[in-house]
Protein backbone atom coordinates (compact mmCIF):
# COMPACT_ATOMS: atom_id res chain seq x y z
CA UNK A 1 0.00 0.00 0.00
CA UNK A 2 1.39 3.43 -0.98
CA UNK A 3 2.38 5.56 1.99
CA UNK A 4 0.44 8.96 2.85
CA UNK A 5 1.39 12.04 0.84
CA UNK A 6 4.74 13.95 2.35
CA UNK A 7 4.35 17.51 3.76
CA UNK A 8 5.39 20.27 5.57
CA UNK A 9 3.13 23.08 6.52
CA UNK A 10 4.45 26.60 7.19
CA UNK A 11 2.20 29.37 9.00
CA UNK A 12 5.23 32.29 8.42
CA UNK A 13 7.75 31.15 5.58
CA UNK A 14 9.51 34.57 4.77
CA UNK A 15 10.47 37.94 6.21
CA UNK A 16 7.78 40.15 6.34
CA UNK A 17 9.27 42.81 3.66
CA UNK A 18 9.87 39.59 1.06
CA UNK A 19 6.52 38.27 1.29
CA UNK A 20 4.68 41.28 0.73
CA UNK A 21 6.96 41.64 -2.13
CA UNK A 22 5.20 38.61 -3.75
CA UNK A 23 2.13 39.99 -3.11
CA UNK A 24 2.28 42.90 -4.47
CA UNK A 25 3.77 41.06 -7.83
CA UNK A 26 0.46 39.23 -7.76
CA UNK A 27 -1.66 41.90 -7.44
CA UNK A 28 -0.33 44.01 -10.18
CA UNK A 29 0.02 40.91 -12.45
CA UNK A 30 -2.27 41.16 -15.77
CA UNK A 31 -1.09 38.11 -18.02
CA UNK A 32 -3.21 35.82 -16.36
CA UNK A 33 -4.48 32.48 -18.78
CA UNK A 34 -7.49 30.58 -18.44
CA UNK A 35 -6.13 26.78 -17.52
CA UNK A 36 -8.79 24.29 -17.65
CA UNK A 37 -8.95 20.58 -17.18
CA UNK A 38 -12.08 17.80 -17.00
CA UNK A 39 -11.72 18.18 -13.20
CA UNK A 40 -10.06 21.58 -12.83
CA UNK A 41 -10.06 25.33 -13.88
CA UNK A 42 -7.89 28.44 -12.76
CA UNK A 43 -6.25 31.09 -14.01
CA UNK A 44 -2.07 30.79 -14.21
CA UNK A 45 1.07 33.34 -15.42
CA UNK A 46 4.37 31.37 -15.43
CA UNK A 47 6.95 33.96 -13.80
CA UNK A 48 9.92 31.82 -13.95
CA UNK A 49 11.29 28.70 -15.92
CA UNK A 50 14.41 26.53 -15.24
CA UNK A 51 13.59 22.79 -17.19
CA UNK A 52 15.45 20.55 -18.90
CA UNK A 53 15.01 20.49 -22.91
CA UNK A 54 13.36 23.62 -22.58
CA UNK A 55 13.99 27.68 -23.32
CA UNK A 56 14.09 29.67 -19.90
CA UNK A 57 11.67 31.93 -18.99
CA UNK A 58 11.81 34.66 -16.50
CA UNK A 59 13.95 35.67 -14.32
CA UNK A 60 14.53 35.64 -10.36
CA UNK A 61 14.07 38.56 -7.98
CA UNK A 62 15.23 38.96 -4.75
CA UNK A 63 11.88 37.86 -3.16
CA UNK A 64 11.52 35.04 -5.57
CA UNK A 65 14.63 33.49 -4.89
CA UNK A 66 14.29 33.82 -1.01
CA UNK A 67 11.39 31.81 -1.78
CA UNK A 68 12.94 29.22 -3.97
CA UNK A 69 15.84 29.24 -1.90
CA UNK A 70 13.40 28.37 1.52
CA UNK A 71 11.42 25.37 -0.29
CA UNK A 72 14.66 24.15 -1.71
CA UNK A 73 16.22 24.23 2.22
CA UNK A 74 13.19 22.27 3.08
CA UNK A 75 13.25 19.70 0.48
CA UNK A 76 16.84 18.53 1.72
CA UNK A 77 16.09 19.11 5.30
CA UNK A 78 12.26 17.67 5.49
CA UNK A 79 11.93 15.17 2.91
CA UNK A 80 15.66 14.03 2.24
CA UNK A 81 15.77 14.61 -1.01
CA UNK A 82 18.46 16.98 -3.45
CA UNK A 83 16.78 20.07 -4.88
CA UNK A 84 18.15 19.59 -8.80
CA UNK A 85 18.81 23.38 -11.04
CA UNK A 86 15.51 22.64 -12.55
CA UNK A 87 12.42 24.48 -11.36
CA UNK A 88 9.43 26.22 -12.47
CA UNK A 89 7.57 29.30 -10.12
CA UNK A 90 3.85 30.01 -11.36
CA UNK A 91 1.39 32.39 -10.02
CA UNK A 92 -2.16 31.03 -9.77
CA UNK A 93 -5.47 33.02 -9.44
CA UNK A 94 -8.82 30.87 -8.63
CA UNK A 95 -12.07 32.75 -8.62
CA UNK A 96 -15.89 32.77 -7.71
CA UNK A 97 -16.83 28.94 -8.96
CA UNK A 98 -13.58 27.53 -9.21
CA UNK A 99 -12.40 24.61 -7.54
CA UNK A 100 -9.61 21.73 -8.60
CA UNK A 101 -10.72 18.12 -7.93
CA UNK A 102 -9.05 15.29 -6.11
CA UNK A 103 -5.95 14.13 -8.35
CA UNK A 104 -2.30 13.41 -7.10
CA UNK A 105 0.09 14.94 -10.41
CA UNK A 106 1.91 11.65 -9.64
CA UNK A 107 5.73 11.86 -11.12
CA UNK A 108 6.07 8.15 -11.51
CA UNK A 109 7.55 6.73 -14.80
CA UNK A 110 8.32 9.89 -15.80
CA UNK A 111 12.33 9.78 -15.52
CA UNK A 112 12.53 12.95 -14.39
CA UNK A 113 10.64 15.13 -16.64
CA UNK A 114 8.37 15.93 -13.91
CA UNK A 115 8.45 17.49 -11.12
CA UNK A 116 8.12 15.56 -7.58
CA UNK A 117 8.31 18.33 -5.08
CA UNK A 118 5.83 21.48 -5.02
CA UNK A 119 5.96 24.69 -2.25
CA UNK A 120 2.84 26.50 -2.20
CA UNK A 121 3.05 29.77 -0.94
CA UNK A 122 -0.29 32.15 -0.12
CA UNK A 123 -0.31 35.76 -0.20
CA UNK A 124 -3.85 37.03 0.81
CA UNK A 125 -3.29 39.51 4.04
CA UNK A 126 -7.73 39.07 5.02
CA UNK A 127 -8.93 35.40 4.29
CA UNK A 128 -11.40 34.06 5.63
CA UNK A 129 -12.90 30.84 5.76
CA UNK A 130 -16.23 31.81 3.65
CA UNK A 131 -14.22 32.56 0.89
CA UNK A 132 -13.37 28.38 0.46
CA UNK A 133 -10.48 27.76 -1.43
CA UNK A 134 -8.53 25.28 1.42
CA UNK A 135 -6.27 22.87 0.31
CA UNK A 136 -6.97 19.11 0.85
CA UNK A 137 -5.04 16.36 1.42
CA UNK A 138 -6.60 13.32 1.03
CA UNK A 139 -5.86 9.21 2.05
CA UNK A 140 -6.81 8.25 -1.44
CA UNK A 141 -9.29 9.31 -4.19
CA UNK A 142 -11.99 9.11 -1.62
CA UNK A 143 -13.64 12.60 -1.04
CA UNK A 144 -14.39 12.07 2.18
CA UNK A 145 -11.00 10.77 3.36
CA UNK A 146 -9.18 13.82 4.74
CA UNK A 147 -5.83 13.48 5.52
CA UNK A 148 -5.54 17.35 6.77
CA UNK A 149 -6.62 20.82 5.43
CA UNK A 150 -5.00 24.22 5.25
CA UNK A 151 -6.31 27.84 5.11
CA UNK A 152 -4.59 30.19 2.49
CA UNK A 153 -3.79 32.94 4.54
CA UNK A 154 -0.71 35.54 3.88
CA UNK A 155 2.80 34.41 4.35
CA UNK A 156 1.41 30.73 4.67
CA UNK A 157 2.80 27.70 2.70
CA UNK A 158 2.77 23.78 2.17
CA UNK A 159 5.39 21.85 0.98
CA UNK A 160 4.28 18.82 -0.67
CA UNK A 161 6.16 15.65 -1.98
CA UNK A 162 4.51 13.85 -5.02
CA UNK A 163 4.08 10.65 -5.30
CA UNK A 164 1.08 7.83 -6.21
CA UNK A 165 -0.21 8.78 -3.12
CA UNK A 166 0.01 12.28 -2.86
CA UNK A 167 -4.16 13.31 -3.21
CA UNK A 168 -5.35 16.75 -3.32
CA UNK A 169 -7.66 19.23 -3.75
CA UNK A 170 -8.46 22.56 -4.03
CA UNK A 171 -12.07 23.59 -2.30
CA UNK A 172 -14.36 25.40 -4.84
CA UNK A 173 -14.30 29.54 -4.19
CA UNK A 174 -17.34 30.72 -2.85
CA UNK A 175 -16.53 34.60 -3.18
CA UNK A 176 -13.74 36.58 -4.10
CA UNK A 177 -10.22 35.96 -5.25
CA UNK A 178 -7.92 33.11 -4.36
CA UNK A 179 -4.17 34.08 -5.07
CA UNK A 180 -1.09 31.58 -4.45
CA UNK A 181 2.65 31.37 -6.08
CA UNK A 182 3.47 27.89 -6.73
CA UNK A 183 7.70 26.74 -7.04
CA UNK A 184 7.70 23.50 -8.40
CA UNK A 185 10.92 21.07 -8.04
CA UNK A 186 12.60 18.87 -9.52
CA UNK A 187 14.60 16.64 -6.34
CA UNK A 188 16.36 13.39 -6.04
CA UNK A 189 15.31 11.84 -3.14
CA UNK A 190 17.66 9.48 -1.50
CA UNK A 191 17.29 6.30 -0.51
CA UNK A 192 19.45 5.30 2.26
CA UNK A 193 18.87 5.26 5.94
CA UNK A 194 22.36 5.21 7.20
CA UNK A 195 24.13 8.06 7.49
CA UNK A 196 27.25 7.63 6.43
CA UNK A 197 25.91 6.63 3.42
CA UNK A 198 22.73 8.94 3.00
CA UNK A 199 25.78 12.15 3.07
CA UNK A 200 27.84 10.44 0.37
CA UNK A 201 24.65 9.70 -1.87
CA UNK A 202 23.47 13.92 -1.03
CA UNK A 203 27.23 14.91 -1.83
CA UNK A 204 27.10 12.96 -4.82
CA UNK A 205 23.81 14.28 -6.27
CA UNK A 206 25.54 17.69 -5.22
CA UNK A 207 28.57 16.89 -7.71
CA UNK A 208 26.06 15.55 -10.29
CA UNK A 209 24.25 18.77 -10.34
CA UNK A 210 27.05 21.42 -10.29
CA UNK A 211 28.54 19.28 -12.97
CA UNK A 212 25.89 20.16 -15.07
CA UNK A 213 24.90 16.46 -15.61
CA UNK A 214 21.06 17.77 -15.79
CA UNK A 215 21.46 20.31 -19.09
CA UNK A 216 22.69 16.97 -20.74
CA UNK A 217 20.81 14.64 -22.69
CA UNK A 218 20.20 10.83 -21.90
CA UNK A 219 18.01 8.08 -23.73
CA UNK A 220 15.52 10.40 -23.79
CA UNK A 221 16.19 12.50 -20.00
CA UNK A 222 18.95 14.28 -18.55
CA UNK A 223 22.15 12.43 -17.98
CA UNK A 224 21.71 13.24 -14.13
CA UNK A 225 18.08 11.49 -14.12
CA UNK A 226 19.76 8.42 -15.65
CA UNK A 227 22.06 8.23 -13.28
CA UNK A 228 19.47 8.81 -10.41
CA UNK A 229 17.21 6.21 -12.02
CA UNK A 230 19.74 3.43 -12.74
CA UNK A 231 20.69 4.20 -8.69
CA UNK A 232 16.79 4.13 -7.99
CA UNK A 233 16.45 0.42 -9.10
CA UNK A 234 19.28 -0.97 -7.35
CA UNK A 235 18.37 0.45 -4.14
CA UNK A 236 14.88 -1.01 -5.21
CA UNK A 237 16.84 -4.26 -5.70
CA UNK A 238 18.48 -4.43 -2.34
CA UNK A 239 22.17 -3.97 -3.43
CA UNK A 240 24.89 -2.87 -1.14
CA UNK A 241 25.32 0.35 -0.28
CA UNK A 242 28.63 0.89 -2.35
CA UNK A 243 26.59 -0.88 -5.43
CA UNK A 244 24.17 1.67 -5.27
CA UNK A 245 26.32 4.77 -4.72
CA UNK A 246 28.22 3.18 -8.21
CA UNK A 247 25.12 2.51 -9.62
CA UNK A 248 24.78 6.96 -9.19
CA UNK A 249 27.84 7.45 -10.58
CA UNK A 250 28.37 4.72 -12.77
CA UNK A 251 29.31 6.78 -16.11
CA UNK A 252 30.60 10.08 -14.96
CA UNK A 253 34.24 8.81 -15.86
CA UNK A 254 33.08 8.18 -19.25
CA UNK A 255 32.72 4.73 -21.73
CA UNK A 256 34.76 5.56 -24.37
CA UNK A 257 34.08 2.07 -26.46
CA UNK A 258 30.00 2.85 -25.47
CA UNK A 259 30.88 6.67 -26.82
CA UNK A 260 29.97 8.11 -23.55
CA UNK A 261 32.20 11.05 -23.10
CA UNK A 262 34.10 11.54 -19.62
CA UNK A 263 32.31 14.58 -17.23
CA UNK A 264 33.83 17.83 -15.28
CA UNK A 265 33.63 14.53 -12.33
CA UNK A 266 37.48 13.78 -12.09
CA UNK A 267 38.66 10.48 -10.77
CA UNK A 268 39.69 12.65 -7.67
CA UNK A 269 36.49 13.44 -7.18
CA UNK A 270 35.24 10.46 -7.89
CA UNK A 271 36.60 8.79 -4.95
CA UNK A 272 36.69 11.52 -2.77
CA UNK A 273 32.79 12.09 -2.82
CA UNK A 274 31.65 8.08 -3.30
CA UNK A 275 34.34 6.23 -1.16
CA UNK A 276 37.60 3.75 -2.49
CA UNK A 277 34.99 0.84 -2.86
CA UNK A 278 31.91 2.31 -5.03
CA UNK A 279 35.02 4.34 -6.97
CA UNK A 280 36.45 1.36 -7.97
CA UNK A 281 33.35 -0.35 -9.33
CA UNK A 282 32.71 2.92 -11.42
CA UNK A 283 36.18 2.78 -12.59
CA UNK A 284 35.77 -1.20 -13.97
CA UNK A 285 32.77 -0.32 -15.46
CA UNK A 286 33.83 2.84 -17.38
CA UNK A 287 36.20 0.23 -18.89
CA UNK A 288 33.73 -2.20 -20.06
CA UNK A 289 32.91 -2.07 -23.88
CA UNK A 290 29.68 -3.15 -25.76
CA UNK A 291 31.84 -6.41 -26.41
CA UNK A 292 32.37 -7.13 -22.93
CA UNK A 293 28.60 -8.01 -22.79
CA UNK A 294 27.57 -10.39 -19.32
CA UNK A 295 31.26 -12.34 -18.98
CA UNK A 296 30.87 -14.60 -16.38
CA UNK A 297 34.59 -13.16 -15.42
CA UNK A 298 33.04 -9.80 -14.59
CA UNK A 299 32.38 -8.50 -10.80
CA UNK A 300 28.90 -9.78 -9.85
CA UNK A 301 28.63 -5.96 -8.56
CA UNK A 302 29.56 -4.28 -12.06
CA UNK A 303 27.22 -7.35 -12.99
CA UNK A 304 23.86 -5.44 -11.58
CA UNK A 305 24.82 -2.35 -12.52
CA UNK A 306 25.29 -3.42 -16.38
CA UNK A 307 21.87 -4.64 -15.65
CA UNK A 308 20.08 -1.50 -13.85
CA UNK A 309 21.39 0.81 -16.35
CA UNK A 310 20.00 -1.29 -19.36
CA UNK A 311 16.90 -1.67 -17.75
CA UNK A 312 16.62 1.80 -16.82
CA UNK A 313 16.61 3.05 -20.47
CA UNK A 314 15.18 0.11 -22.20
CA UNK A 315 12.29 1.75 -24.40
CA UNK A 316 11.22 -1.34 -26.73
CA UNK A 317 10.69 -5.34 -26.32
CA UNK A 318 14.13 -5.80 -27.60
CA UNK A 319 15.65 -3.67 -25.38
CA UNK A 320 14.09 -6.01 -22.24
CA UNK A 321 15.05 -9.11 -24.15
CA UNK A 322 18.65 -8.29 -23.90
CA UNK A 323 18.33 -7.08 -20.27
CA UNK A 324 16.62 -10.90 -19.50
CA UNK A 325 19.33 -12.38 -21.10
CA UNK A 326 21.81 -10.45 -18.81
CA UNK A 327 20.06 -11.37 -16.00
CA UNK A 328 20.83 -15.23 -16.52
CA UNK A 329 23.94 -14.69 -16.92
CA UNK A 330 24.79 -13.18 -13.18
CA UNK A 331 27.02 -14.70 -11.13
CA UNK A 332 26.03 -16.81 -8.35
CA UNK A 333 26.63 -13.99 -5.93
CA UNK A 334 23.62 -11.82 -7.63
CA UNK A 335 21.80 -14.64 -7.51
CA UNK A 336 19.40 -13.56 -4.52
CA UNK A 337 18.50 -10.05 -6.76
CA UNK A 338 17.17 -12.02 -9.58
CA UNK A 339 13.62 -11.89 -8.34
CA UNK A 340 13.54 -8.31 -7.80
CA UNK A 341 14.95 -7.71 -10.89
CA UNK A 342 12.45 -10.38 -12.76
CA UNK A 343 9.50 -8.31 -10.98
CA UNK A 344 10.64 -5.26 -12.04
CA UNK A 345 11.25 -6.41 -16.38
CA UNK A 346 7.43 -7.28 -15.71
CA UNK A 347 6.86 -4.25 -14.67
CA UNK A 348 8.68 -2.22 -17.30
CA UNK A 349 7.41 -4.91 -20.11
CA UNK A 350 3.50 -3.99 -19.12
CA UNK A 351 4.49 -0.53 -19.25
CA UNK A 352 5.37 -1.21 -22.64
CA UNK A 353 2.64 -2.47 -23.71
CA UNK A 354 0.50 -0.11 -22.45
CA UNK A 355 2.46 2.45 -24.05
CA UNK A 356 2.38 0.51 -27.54
CA UNK A 357 -1.64 0.79 -27.20
CA UNK A 358 -1.52 4.35 -26.89
CA UNK A 359 -2.22 4.48 -23.00
CA UNK A 360 0.76 6.17 -21.72
CA UNK A 361 2.98 9.12 -22.73
CA UNK A 362 6.23 7.45 -21.26
CA UNK A 363 7.59 4.50 -20.38
CA UNK A 364 7.65 3.48 -16.68
CA UNK A 365 10.77 1.16 -15.55
CA UNK A 366 9.43 1.08 -11.55
CA UNK A 367 11.50 4.45 -11.12
CA UNK A 368 10.88 6.45 -7.96
CA UNK A 369 5.59 8.08 -11.28
CA UNK A 370 -0.73 19.25 -14.05
CA UNK A 371 0.47 21.33 -11.93
CA UNK A 372 -1.30 23.62 -9.20
CA UNK A 373 -2.28 25.25 -6.30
Amino acid sequence: MAELVEYRAIDELLPLRQADAIRQKVLEETAWKLHKEWFFSQYDCSWVRREFDRPPLGHLTASLQALYQAGARMIEAELNAVPGGCFTIVAHRMVEGQQIGIHNDSPEGGRGRTENCRLLFYVDPSFEDSVGGHLLLFKNRVPGEIEAAFRPHFNSAVLMQLSEASFHAIGRIRTGVRYSVVVSYWAYPVLEKDPLFRERIKKCLHMIIGARLEAARHSGTSFAWHLYNTYALLSHWGAPPEVRLAGLMHSVLGREASGVPPTRISRDDLYACAGAAAGAIVEGYSRLSPSSGMARQLDWRTQLIQVANALEQAQSPGDLRDVRELVGELRDEALTYREAIRSSCVTASASLLDLEQGGASELALERPAHRDH
